[in-house]
């Protein structure tokens, strides 16, 4: 009898699965610490095109209606064709919105970079969409506790992301700091690879 609890309480995981939940993990650091990062740029951003921070914050209240919007199509689309091409959407979008954020010079590129762009960006790349993949990989038993692994790990971004954020603006300025982290965003679709045998399409294929 306590024999069999205690085999029931071992977490036993595949290679796989290990690889995945490590990956998960990193994309999730990462979503959320790039997106608690913008609040740096509102300074140089706004002090550059002489706009007020009502400007800035205005766009970061469309990010996260976007973020609202598309987490709900993100959702339905990963169920149909995999969380994987999902993300790797996602991180087109954010890297998109990274990027005319470095270069951006009227209110209406703002919005749709910082706004629309990375809002969708996160939808793609947030909890909807790793976290269900995380707990396909994983014992039934053990779900719970995968669902606070990665629940941790992208709250865990907004703290150690946030100052290697701070230390590329004081090493190489702001817009180049904004190029570096875009093409870091688009380096979270390789992360998404390990997703695949455990997407929605491939547990709805099952």
């Amino acid at each position: 009898m306590n024999h069999n609890i205690k085999k029931e309480n071992t977490f036993e995981f595949s290679a796989s699965s290990k690889f995945l939940m490590l990956s998960a993990c990193m994309l999730l650091l990462l979503s959320f610490g790039f997106r608690s990062g913008f609040g740096l740029f509102v300074k140089p951003v706004t002090e550059a095109n002489g706009w007020g921070r009502e400007v800035i914050s205005f766009a970061l209240a469309i990010q996260n209606l976007s973020w609202g919007v598309f987490a709900a199509v993100s959702g339905g689309l990963a169920d149909r064709f995999g969380n994987v091409k999902v993300v790797i959407g996602g991180t087109i979008f954010y890297a998109a919105g990274i990027w005319l954020m470095a270069g951006v010079d009227s209110v209406w590129l703002l919005n749709t970079s910082v706004g629309l762009f990375v809002g969708a960006g996160v939808a793609g790349t947030s909890f909807g969409i790793i976290l269900p993949a995380m707990v396909r990989a994983v014992p039934e038993n053990q779900r719970q506790w995968a669902l606070g692994v990665g629940t941790a790990a992208g709250s865990m971004g907004q703290f150690a992301v946030v100052p290697i954020v701070q230390q590329l603006m004081d090493t190489y300025g702001w817009i180049s700091a904004l190029n570096i982290l875009a093409v870091s965003a688009l380096g979270m679709a390789l992360l998404a690879i390990p997703l695949a045998p455990y997407s929605g399409k491939a547990a709805n294929e099952e």
